[in-house]
């Protein structure tokens, strides 16, 4: 499903999804991008996943609750602030490449005897 289909579909699995990658993955994740996406599809995504959610309004829809529609407003609103600011997005994925690289086995910092 693609951006564009979920904005248009009716509440249900892809809002489930949705929900998971805010609250387990990263702002890319959040926003259905890779982390080399250009701002303006940063700009564009975040648009039509807030239109998404003004649509269903406050309401609880296909299991998914007045409170987590919330959360997912927060989600999106942070990745935008986030990923729409020069300096903020370059600290944010230095730091997403540091998890990376330590989960993958690498090692930052000074070596230990």
């Amino acid at each position: 499903m693609t951006g564009r289909d979920l904005v248009h579909a009716p509440a249900g699995p892809g809002l489930e999804r949705l929900l998971e990658r805010a609250r387990y993955g990263s702002y890319f994740e959040v926003l259905g991008l890779s982390r080399d996406a250009p701002f303006a599809d940063v700009a564009r995504r975040s648009r039509e996943l807030i239109l998404l959610l003004e649509r269903l309004g406050s309401e609880p829809a296909a299991g998914i609750e007045a409170a987590e529609l919330e959360e997912l407003r927060w989600s999106i609103r942070e990745a935008w602030r986030i990923l729409s600011t020069p300096e903020l997005r370059e600290r944010y994925s230095l730091g997403l490449a540091r998890i990376t690289d330590d989960m993958e086995g690498g090692h930052h910092g000074p070596a230990h005897d």
